[in-house]
């Protein structure tokens, strides 16, 4: 019976194939791979004994940004890196405009350092796994070398930010030319201030920002040059040197304007010329005449003041009369003067141009203005002659005399303008004591003669009336008397109470009228001066329908006047009036 069989082994002839020769096979296979094993592990052995011989340091043969680490332990590494990287972001970078510049480091413009990386990439030589490892002890310790870069970038946003900032530091605005006067007015001194013209410069931010970019690559300082954009100011210096003698001669000396009338002259020192005059620009004009010394009639009136202005004008003096006596005495009048300021500014510039001719005299004009009229010529006064009179005797010693003094002074000196009334009551005014007013009698309304303040003042009425009657005007009202006495006219009489009988008239002439009146213990008088107008023609008629009285007569009497005018017409009136009998 056959015996058991080995899973997988043939066998010849009840005998298993191969088993007395496989010895010597498998022997030499096990050879092949112990070899290859130990062929294998040598370089492993030989890189674990280099591993183990760098130790904790940078293989040699690396350096970063040019700078040999090669032998660094970690902490050195990081050292190095770490100044290389200050090195780079604290290289100065410059950047020229023309003759200015503006400087600053790389940090600052926006370069940015990854150190971290480079010592990261410096320090993991000889320490990745497997072969790279052993192959990095290998290369570098036969010679290898590396230059690891710092890893800087650019930061796009604050070079812009930084080149912002320079061009508006290399940039400056223009710097028009100009002048002052400065005046001390206690040393009547001047001081001329100038500003210097200085151009505008404009450098463009984009253009630094493109040469920096291409010079920021590399280490180490940078140095660029950018373009300018020059402009000139549009006032400059021939401008200024122009406007600069102008003012030298302005205020080298005073400026004197005569006064062709009575006020004061116009005289301006150098401290008021340096406040009067300034400097005014025009961009339009050609060059050297852009700047101009100026002035006008509102700087000289400021300057003057009120007062000042007044001082310079000569107001013009109306005609005038005195009535002397019965006379008129015309005086004629003067006109009067304005300084034209206007004008006056116009002289001092002109003035102030020119090159005194002895050192320190004043630059002589005359001072322009317009000759100002009287108002009142002696054409225009009416007042020429006296045209009527009329007087009404007094008995000295009487209580209705100063009454009747009282009145007249009140009186004297009204005037009746062409169509205006005078009425007495209201230019005599109230008759009472506290106006000086004394007692006297006084015919009340009855006929009975009774004691009031202010009695006799109807005598006033009366002159006051026939002095109007006969100048030709309007009796508008007046009331004679209930009983006559001898010294009047019959008639014409006029009694007076005030606010209950008055005497107004109306001038009806073309011509003013001027009431003189005057009073003494022997008489009043009432005069009118105007100018001639109409002629008077008076009547009287004789009493009738007598009415016999103890003490007086009544009686009506016819009187009139005829009033001629220039043109020959005539009016003619004639009033009739009835005296009381008085027993």
């Amino acid at each position: 019976m056959p015996g058991p069989r080995r899973s997988g082994v043939p066998t010849v002839g009840g005998m298993e194939r191969g088993a007395a020769s496989s010895g010597p096979r498998q022997r030499r296979i096990a050879v092949g791979v112990g070899i290859v094993v130990l062929l294998a592990a040598v370089p492993v052995l030989i890189g674990l004994g280099l591993q183990w011989q760098q130790g904790a340091t940078v293989l040699p043969g690396v350096s970063v940004a040019g700078e040999s680490v090669g032998g660094a332990s970690r902490e050195q590494l990081v050292a190095v890196v770490e100044d290389l990287a200050d090195d780079l972001v604290e290289a100065p970078v410059t950047v020229v405009a023309e003759d200015d510049e503006v400087t600053g480091d790389r940090g600052e413009v926006g370069v940015v350092v990854e150190d971290d990386r480079a010592i990261a990439t410096a320090w993991s030589f000889g320490r990745r796994g497997g072969w790279q490892g052993w192959g990095d002890q290998l290369r570098f310790r036969t010679g290898h070398e590396v230059d690891l870069p710092l890893g800087e970038t650019i930061d796009p946003a604050r070079l812009e930010d930084w080149a912002d900032q320079a061009a508006e530091q290399l940039s400056q605005e223009a710097r028009d030319a100009d002048l002052e006067l400065v005046a001390d007015q206690d040393a009547d001194a001047v001081e001329i201030e100038v500003t210097e013209p200085v151009p505008a410069r404009t450098v463009a931010a984009e253009d630094i920002v493109a040469a920096l970019a291409a010079e920021l690559e590399g280490p180490g300082p940078v140095t660029v040059e950018v373009p300018v954009d020059i402009s000139s100011p549009t006032f400059n210096q021939v401008d200024l040197d122009t406007v600069r003698d102008a003012a030298s001669r302005a205020v080298a000396a005073p400026v004197l304007l005569s006064n062709p009338s009575a006020g004061e002259d116009l005289r301006l020192d150098l401290a008021e010329l340096a406040t009067v005059l300034q400097v005014v620009d025009d961009e339009d004009a050609e060059e050297g005449e852009r700047l101009q010394l100026a002035t006008d009639g509102d700087r000289l009136r400021e300057h003057l003041g009120s007062d000042g202005v007044a001082a310079l004008e000569e107001s013009p003096v109306d005609a005038t009369y005195d009535i002397v006596g019965t006379e008129v005495e015309l005086h004629d009048g003067a006109a009067g003067f304005a300084p034209d300021l206007d004008s006056a500014a116009d002289q001092v510039l002109e003035l102030a141009r020119q090159e005194p001719e002895d050192e320190g005299e004043p630059r002589e004009g005359e001072l322009p203005g317009d000759t100002v009229p009287p108002e009142v010529t002696v054409d225009d006064i009416d007042v020429r002659e006296q045209v009527s009179s009329f007087t009404t005797d007094l008995v000295p010693g009487q209580p209705r005399n100063h009454n009747i003094q009282l009145g007249a002074d009140l009186l004297d000196g009204a005037t009746i303008q062409p169509g205006q009334r005078l009425s007495l009551n209201e230019t005599i005014g109230p008759r009472t004591r506290a106006r000086g007013f004394v007692e006297n009698g006084f015919i009340d309304a009855d006929g009975d003669l009774v004691s009031v303040v202010g009695g006799g003042s109807s005598q006033i009425g009366t002159t006051f009336m026939n002095a109007a009657w006969f100048a030709g005007i309007e009796l508008v009202e007046f009331q004679p008397p209930s009983l006559y006495f001898e010294r009047y006219p019959m008639g014409r009489e006029a009694t007076l109470s005030y606010n209950t009988i008055d005497v107004v008239v109306e001038n009806d002439s073309p011509y003013e009228i001027v009431v003189v009146a005057e009073a003494t213990e022997s008489r009043i008088t009432v005069r009118f001066f105007s100018t001639a107008w109409a002629e008077v023609e008076t009547t009287s008629g004789e009493p009738y329908d007598i009415r016999p009285g103890d003490t007086r007569d009544g009686f009506t009497i016819e009187f009139g006047r005829t009033i001629t005018y220039p043109d020959g017409s005539t009016r003619r009136e004639d009033p009739v009036h009835t005296y009381q009998p008085q027993d």
